[in-house]
């Protein structure tokens, strides 16, 4: 099964650079600039993951979450340069499945994205 990934972050260098490395790891891959984009992208495409930057113009991260938890417990991780433990357990307690801190190593994001989809795939069983 070939799983879909959104990518919501406003930085094209990074979209880029996670998507080069997802599709390289046999994801297909979908992108966002924003969270309007992403949640529109959400609403009318096949997701089975969404990878969300916290820091976003038109609707942040955070928001999103909110968002996307209001209809779907599809997986999500965050991912964002604040790293206080305030903003970790937040975005963690509004409902992503993990948080990443910038900078980080796309192979952590790939570990931490297979470990994800292998949880949720399990408890699907």
């Amino acid at each position: 099964m070939k799983y879909v990934i959104l990518i919501a972050d406003d930085e094209a260098e990074i979209r880029d650079l996670l998507r080069l490395y997802l599709e390289n790891s046999g994801y297909d891959v979908l992108e966002a600039a924003d969270g309007l984009e992403a949640l529109a992208i959400l609403k009318k495409e096949h997701v089975d993951l969404a990878v969300l930057d916290v820091m976003m113009p038109r609707m942040n991260g955070l928001h999103v979450l909110k968002k996307i938890r209001e209809t779907s417990n599809i997986p999500v991780l965050v991912f964002s340069a604040k790293d206080a433990d305030s903003d970790k357990i937040l975005g963690l307690n509004l409902g992503a499945d993990d948080y990443l801190t910038k900078p980080f190593s796309v192979e952590e994001l790939l570990a931490r994205l297979r470990s994800t989809l292998r949880r949720v795939q399990y408890l699907m069983q």
